[in-house]
């Protein structure tokens, strides 16, 4: 059922609009600007979890966790 949900958000959106908002998101990880309106932008233009999280990844990478042990 999510997979319906997003597939319909993603089918209903402004796709130019959501494209653009994932790229400033990613420029602006890249210049180390607060990306915190960016990543409201994104949310906003319907842009999913995953692809705001894509987008940071571009520039800050995936976090790795580290076990003490």
């Amino acid at each position: 059922a999510q997979k319906e949900r997003v597939a319909e958000v993603r089918r209903t959106r402004d796709g130019k609009a959501s494209l653009r908002c994932l790229k400033d998101l990613e420029s602006a990880a890249a210049d180390q600007k607060n990306v915190v309106p960016y990543i409201l932008e994104a949310v906003r233009s319907n842009c999913t979890l995953g692809e705001i999280s894509s987008a940071l990844e571009s520039d800050y990478g995936r976090h790795q966790e580290t076990l003490v042990v």
